[in-house]
């Protein structure tokens, strides 16, 4: 018989999917990922620090920053104990790219986890916040999104509980974080080539279908189980998993108690992304006919959704999110009443937003409006009773640089954040420049050449599409707002304020330049 070279022995266990269920247990990690016993106990006086991410929950769709529908009441009551950061900035427009943010403290364009299901250069992998954090310091990480699930592989060796997605899922088609974690980029690109993943055609389609006879029947079970509670169907994410919100909270209430101290902990849940099934519960509690200020599309876009459909699909996200108030707002209960925030700092923040407007519904495209990149940040610190507003504008990369410091590490070079207001006694810059980057079609190796760069400086914001094949000019489309004055981005100020622009233009390129510098080298 002849040797199967590694990729088709990946490919070939797509046709055991039955494996997975016969072993609901199976970890394949190292054995540092499966400890038992507790971490050192040699630093009782560091704070734990519990991170809960939100997948696509815009702050232009909380009542906290100003949205008109009440979404999120729960917040709004826990706000007032909390430290709110006001101006929070995504770092990109969709998962990967937001989320290795978030974990290593760098933009898309030093990382380079810019496409889907990508990784950080592993030149740059070591900055990420599970091998920056001090050893003695137990590290939990779980995710139902699969793309953050791609870089918590590539960061596992500082994880010590690296939770496999179907431990707090209904059903889950991902067979590759439980089989093949160690081999977590080759196993998962071989399940979307045969799955057909993003409406391509399958490779194997006979593996594909026996996988969606496997998945329906489970999902049916499920679905007929919580019609009630989810009417709409059960929440669910790619790679066929449905779940529960209440099933993650149920556990991260109970490991708060359990689990050696201290700890850092990273959930990224994947509501209120798409598909917006809410609970029962919140099923229409927004049909009140209230309509944003409609905006003109964008050149740059290609999709142009009706009206109708994007008020449907707004209506469904915000009942959507009223569904994660709820848990969110009953897994604080919990936490407070069994005493875990007594030494924890606890973090609610978002990989990206939403959009429903200019004919576009969801993220991912090339659109940079504060819809998908202004995002909450809340931060609960141990002991607090009042709340406490930030307005200088801060950035995704800054939470690296907090959590070190909190714990007393210093900031690495590498770092492009910096410790967040509040957090301690440097004056925070007042012309400070953040910026989010989409790149999905540029090589994640090869200089920026081709993707959306939002540049915000002062009060303005200015947004730059190079390289696409629509681009009006060689130079690109641009856009220019005065954010303190036009919140809504409806006024393009390229043409009117040609100083501001010129200044702006110059400064991106200056930036975009030093960013290519070494990979030009390369």
């Amino acid at each position: 018989m002849p040797k199967l070279t590694r990729r088709e022995f990946l490919l070939s266990l797509a046709a055991l999917p039955a494996l997975k269920l016969a072993l609901p247990s199976l970890e394949l990690l190292p054995a540092a990922h499966r400890l038992s016993g507790p971490a050192s106990q040699s630093a009782a006086d560091q704070p734990n620090f519990l991170v809960v991410v939100f997948d696509a929950l815009s702050a232009q769709h909380i009542p906290t920053f100003g949205y008109q529908r009440d979404t999120m009441p729960n917040l709004t009551r826990l706000a007032e104990k909390a430290t709110v950061f006001n101006q929070h900035y995504a770092s990109a427009n969709f998962t990967t790219a937001g989320t290795a943010s978030l974990l290593t403290g760098l933009y898309p364009w030093t990382h380079r986890a810019i496409q889907y299901y990508g990784h950080t250069r592993w030149s740059v992998a070591d900055n990420n916040i599970f091998r920056l954090l001090p050893d003695e310091y137990y590290k939990v990480a779980y995710t139902h999104n699969p793309l953050a699930s791609a870089l918590l592989h590539q960061f596992q060796d500082g994880i010590d509980q690296l939770e496999a997605r179907h431990k707090h899922a209904l059903t889950d088609g991902l067979w590759s974080d439980v089989m093949f974690a160690n081999d977590f980029p080759v196993s998962i690109y071989a399940e979307r080539v045969i799955t057909g993943l993003h409406s391509r055609p399958p490779s194997a389609p006979y593996l594909q279908f026996l996988n969606l006879l496997r998945f329906r029947s489970e999902s049916e079970k499920y679905e007929k189980a919580f019609a009630e509670q989810f009417p709409r169907s059960l929440p669910d994410a790619e790679f066929d998993a449905l779940f529960r919100l209440e099933d993650v909270t149920d556990w991260l209430s109970q490991l708060t108690t359990t689990v050696a101290t201290p700890y850092f902990m990273y959930i990224h849940m994947f509501p209120p992304h798409a598909p917006y099934n809410t609970r029962a519960d919140f099923v229409d509690i927004f049909n009140d006919g209230w309509q944003p200020i409609e905006k003109a599309t964008n050149p740059m876009e290609a999709e142009n959704v009706g009206l109708q459909r994007m008020l449907d699909a707004r209506r469904y996200y915000d009942e959507f999110i009223a569904y994660v108030d709820a848990e969110f707002g009953r897994l604080y209960d919990q936490l407070e009443k069994s005493g875990a925030l007594d030494n924890t700092y606890l973090i609610l923040t978002a990989d990206h937003g939403e959009l429903f407007e200019r004919g576009i519904v969801g993220h991912g495209g090339t659109a940079m409006y504060d819809g998908v990149t202004h995002v909450p940040l809340m931060v609960w610190k141990p002991g607090q009773q009042q709340r406490v507003d930030v307005h200088q504008r801060t950035s995704a990369v800054d939470l690296v640089p907090t959590l070190l410091h909190l714990t007393g590490q210093p900031t690495p070079d590498l770092c492009e954040g910096t410790v967040l207001p509040t957090f301690s006694d440097a004056a925070d810059p007042s012309d400070r420049s953040i910026f989010a980057l989409e790149a999905k079609l540029n090589n994640s190796f090869a200089p920026l050449t081709v993707g959306t760069t939002a540049f915000y400086h002062g009060p303005h914001k200015l947004v730059h599409y190079m390289g696409y094949e629509n681009s009006p000019s060689e130079e690109g489309y641009y856009e220019l707002f005065n954010l303190a004055n036009d919140p809504e981005e409806l006024e393009n100020l390229v043409d009117s304020n040609k100083t501001v622009a010129r200044d702006m233009k110059e400064q991106l390129a200056q930036k975009i330049d030093e960013v290519n510098r070494p990979f030009r080298r390369a």
